[in-house]
């Protein structure tokens, strides 16, 4: 055999001698992720606290409401005395004074519409 061919072998079996140190499968596929005590304690308290509040919206009776006569209701006067303060020139709109004065409705304008070939070939005939 030549030399090359040794190394190889002697390569190959070196290779093939190597182990993984502990069981490779069982450390692979066994959970290895618990749940910390503390995340879990958390949790159970959220949700028991949870359950609680809907258990009580749930059967608490309902407050009634009885009308009563005695309640007084304060307005002011004027609703509009807050917007005296106001200054009268504040129009960010100029005012007319009479319809025609607005001018015309805006219209879109038209637009030819027709792509045949044929009305470009007349147009640039003419």
């Amino acid at each position: 055999m030549s030399e090359l061919r040794k190394q190889l072998d002697q390569m190959r079996d070196n290779y093939r001698a190597e182990r993984y140190p502990g069981d490779l499968a069982s450390d692979v596929l066994s959970p290895r992720r618990k749940w910390p005590v503390g995340w879990v304690i958390g949790a159970a308290t959220f949700l028991a606290a949870a359950a609680a509040a809907l258990m009580w919206m749930a059967f608490a009776p309902m407050p009634s409401y009885t009308p009563n006569s005695e309640v007084a209701v304060v307005a002011p006067a004027n609703p509009f005395d807050v917007m005296s303060a106001m200054p009268g020139d504040l129009s960010l709109i100029p005012q007319a004074q009479s319809v025609s004065e607005l001018g015309g409705i805006p219209e879109m304008p038209s637009v030819d519409l027709n792509f045949s070939l044929q009305a470009e070939s007349s147009e640039e005939m003419s």
